[in-house]
């Protein structure tokens, strides 16, 4: 069994992005303010006057935990790392860490990574990896 994401009205033009090889985030257009997750309406001032932008995927992390228990679709990937990433603009999201041996100590904190593109099944994930030195 695979997992995939069911896009929401809300969240469509963000899995759209996804699919394009773009990470799209959504800004409000009264206080310009950037956030994710994707919402019909601004976390910060309440307006529902949005429009959909691309922005850098860098970013570095903030914080991390090593996953020990599997869910369903990456049972065989266990040990894993979810990441907590401040993007460069701004915005954190939370996000799996590939092509990284899971470390249990603090040496990822900080660590710069960049937004990359993961098929799983029908879909293609947002993912994070190290950026290149």
């Amino acid at each position: 069994m695979t997992w995939e994401p069911v896009a929401t009205p809300e969240s469509e033009p963000y899995w759209e992005g996804v699919r394009a090889g773009e990470l799209r985030l959504p800004r409000c257009r009264e206080c310009d303010r950037l956030f994710f997750y994707p919402r019909a309406f601004c976390p910060r001032c309440g307006s529902r006057d949005l429009a959909w932008e691309t922005v850098d995927r860098g970013g570095t992390i903030a914080s991390y935990v090593v996953v020990e228990r599997p869910l369903p679709g990456i049972a065989e990937e266990v040990p894993y790392i979810v990441a907590i990433v401040e993007l460069d603009a701004g915005v954190r999201v939370t996000s799996r860490l590939v092509d990284t041996k899971p470390a249990h100590d603090s040496s990822l904190l900080g660590a710069a990574v960049e937004v990359v593109f993961r098929p799983q099944g029908e879909a293609v994930l947002p993912c994070v990896a190290l950026a290149e030195a």
